[in-house]
């Protein structure tokens, strides 16, 4: 039996550093069927060959550390991850264990955190590491010490090939809150877009996505402003206070995440507004947005699929065993996309139960 650590830890080092801190999955979400060795070799692993493991030397068995660096582990939806890549390395990789430190959210340790795993004794390392592109601290651990290393729901496009990445589409995901709302906004709806943080690209291109749905579909449909929370709640909560006192009811506020969205029906509920009147979007699927559109008061949430991203990137490692991807090859990295899912009240059901599964509801 392999030995499941979770490091939630201070990492007192001579770097003088600290421990520190990306939406569910759904059994209906279809994987994108490309040409790789990555998705070759993850469609034709399966339990037939697990009893030739000890013949053929199958990765899958053999004893591997994963370190997955988290952004945040106080964050719902980093948490189920953890969970998710647990769960598919116990089922699927039993000769593996991981171990897992928490960024907090301060990002500007990605590169520090990145080098500290390889102390550890990090075979692969993992995780969102996000804002602060990791190309250069993964390069040197992959042409000095021969290990891979993989982002994943953190899009670095200008590093495709030099970095493993396996990315949702964010730009879509936004386009996917566009199109619901233009479905349920009445005619010459005034909406605003909450941001969780705009200095990073991928929340500009998922507000970029709802922009433009909203202009080919509703071109009735007024954006009135785009509001920034810079991934505090509280922050929104107050942002939206004053739209209210601005602009009055809105006819729609359109998350790029599920905490900014879940911020605006706050504030509303505390300035006593009719919540039906307003159609409120996020994007994250987690267990909270899941609770309020079973409850009627959130209308949807992108989500995007944690078993996809723990799939693919479980597998890029073993690629990276396997010989088949070179930690060292600053040019071949393999970029992969998961397939994002709309979370309404018409399937909220099957995520509830999934959350329940995780121990994430009740």
């Amino acid at each position: 039996m392999k030995k499941k650590k979770w490091l939630v830890m201070l990492l007192a080092v001579a770097t003088s550093m600290s421990l520190m801190y990306g939406c569910g999955f759904s059994d209906s979400g279809q994987k994108e069927e490309t040409e790789t060795e990555t998705q070759k070799q993850a469609a034709s692993d399966n339990g037939d060959g697990a009893e030739e493991a000890a013949d053929t030397g199958d990765v899958r068995e053999q004893n591997r550390k994963i370190v997955y660096i988290s952004r945040n582990l106080n964050d719902m939806y980093a948490a189920f991850l953890v969970k998710i890549f647990e769960t598919k390395i116990d089922t699927d990789y039993p000769g593996w264990e991981m171990e897992v430190l928490d960024l907090q959210e301060d990002f500007a340790k990605n590169p520090d955190y990145i080098e500290n795993a390889v102390t550890m004794g990090a075979d692969g390392i993992i995780g969102q590491l996000m804002t602060v592109n990791p190309v250069d601290a993964a390069r040197k651990v992959g042409e000095e010490n021969g290990v891979e290393v993989v982002a994943f729901d953190a899009l670095y496009p200008e590093s495709e090939g030099a970095l493993a990445m396996v990315n949702a589409d964010n730009y879509r995901m936004g386009y996917m809150i566009g199109e619901l709302a233009a479905e349920k906004l009445p005619e010459n709806g005034r909406v605003c877009i909450l941001a969780i943080g705009r200095k990073m690209d991928v929340v500009v291109q998922r507000d970029n996505g709802i922009a433009d749905a909203l202009a080919e579909l509703r071109p009735d449909v007024e954006i009135l402003t785009i509001g920034d929370i810079d991934f505090d709640k509280n922050v929104g909560i107050q942002i939206v206070t004053d739209w209210i006192t601005q602009y009055g009811q809105l006819d729609g506020i359109l998350g790029d995440s599920d905490t900014c969205a879940l911020a605006a029906i706050e504030a509303y509920r505390a300035a006593g507004l009719d919540l039906e009147k307003t159609v409120f979007i996020g994007l994250d699927g987690g267990s909270d947005a899941c609770n309020a559109i079973k409850n009627g008061e959130l209308t949807g949430s992108v989500l995007q699929s944690a078993e996809q991203y723990a799939e693919l990137t479980l597998q890029i490692c073993a690629d990276a065993f396997e010989g088949k991807i070179d930690p060292a090859d600053g040019e071949n990295q393999p970029s992969l996309t998961i397939d994002p899912i709309m979370i309404t009240s018409e399937n909220v059901d099957e995520y509830i139960e999934l959350y329940t599964k995780y121990g994430l509801m009740r």
